[in-house]
């Protein structure tokens, strides 16, 4: 690597050796924090989605157009195969309905419905072109949370554990209970340009990396498996740090165009003899549904002292030429899965 580039490899993390590390489940690694598999998604009654199409179709398409809901409703027909459910609203009088179409797997769980339950379906709203329905493209069905549901509350399709999805280590394929952001706490960096949130229960186990010595760039570990609710030794931690490009992490400010390099420098500096073991999960930028961009990488991490190793995902955010926000998900077990998606979700760069 070029002379460029030596001034910045010395001075990135070094917080991943205070990690317990308690063996390696493999070396087969994919990506868990994909927000195209597990999008969060929003509260919305089938009962006010069709009285908003009602009023005017073009207010509800502005409204839910293209966002990804937890829309509850009754169901009033489902297709033999499973293909399509039809939800209305509890309130017999609202007249309306939301078509909502299912593949794969979720045409059995479709199934397992009856005429008359309720239900809680997840997918990406949208206004037919043609035909001018209001459709739901359905990714999961399931009973609704038995809570208080409320348009302020986020949920997540087939992930569980953590404090916001239910009781730690249920597993993919459970949901769980829902988050409103605003209940979570607040954390800031790159002088309050990246606002963030955690649940509560994270701040116990929170690690500021410059002032606790664990690295030197601006930001913070979560040792989730010491988390209250669940206490354990197989390692699984966030990191959420803030890379500046400015002269004092670059030998060359001109030098912040080039990305790549700079995110292939990060990774060899953190995971050093493994960074060749980590390849973007895709050849282009993913772009979420929420407006973030991000690149991927996963691969393995070893721990220097221990020489065991364990699964670890980088994603980078660019903020713009300025600088990158770095997550870094080392786990063995994600048993706080939804509670990353839920962080990763509502990041915002101002």
């Amino acid at each position: 690597m070029g002379k460029a580039w030596k001034r910045m490899l010395a001075i990135v993390l070094v917080c991943c050796l205070t990690l317990p590390i308690s063996g390696f489940a493999g070396a087969g690694v994919s990506v868990v924090v994909d927000t195209k598999a597990h999008p969060v998604c929003q509260y919305r009654s089938a009962d006010e989605i069709i009285r908003t199409a009602a009023g005017s179709q073009d207010e509800a398409k502005q409204r839910y157009g293209g966002q990804y809901l937890m829309v509850v409703g009754v169901v009033d027909e489902i297709s033999k195969n499973g293909s399509k459910v039809t939800l209305v609203s509890t309130n017999p009088a609202q007249n309306g309905s939301i078509e909502c179409s299912f593949s794969g797997e979720d045409r059995k769980s479709a199934q397992r419905f009856r005429i008359g339950d309720q239900a809680a379906v997840y997918g990406r709203f949208l206004i037919g072109t043609f035909d001018k329905k209001e459709k739901i493209a359905a990714i999961h069905i399931d009973t609704p949370p038995a809570e208080t549901l409320s348009a302020s509350n986020y949920y997540l399709a087939d992930v569980a554990g953590g404090s916001m999805s239910g009781s730690a280590g249920l597993g993919v394929g459970r949901t769980g209970s829902g988050i409103n952001p605003a209940d979570m706490m607040v954390r800031t960096l790159a002088d309050g340009r990246v606002t963030y949130r955690i649940p509560e229960e994270w701040e116990a186990v929170e690690h500021d990396l410059q002032a606790e010595g664990l690295g030197t760039i601006p930001g913070r570990q979560y040792v989730l498996n010491k988390t209250k609710t669940n206490k354990g030794n197989v390692p699984e931690s966030l990191f959420i740090c803030y890379f500046e490009n400015s002269g004092k992490n670059l030998a060359r400010t001109s030098d912040a165009k080039k990305t790549k390099e700079i995110e292939k420098a990060i990774i060899r500096n953190i995971s050093g003899k493994d960074a060749d073991t980590f390849e973007p999960s895709s050849g282009k930028r993913v772009s979420t549904y929420y407006g973030a961009n991000y690149d991927y990488y996963v691969g393995r991490h070893t721990d220097n002292i221990q020489g065991i190793g364990y699964h670890a995902e980088y994603i980078f955010q660019p903020d713009g030429t300025d600088g990158f926000v770095v997550y870094l998900y080392i786990y063995q077990e994600e048993k706080h899965l939804a509670d990353v998606l839920f962080v990763t979700r509502f990041l915002e760069v101002h």
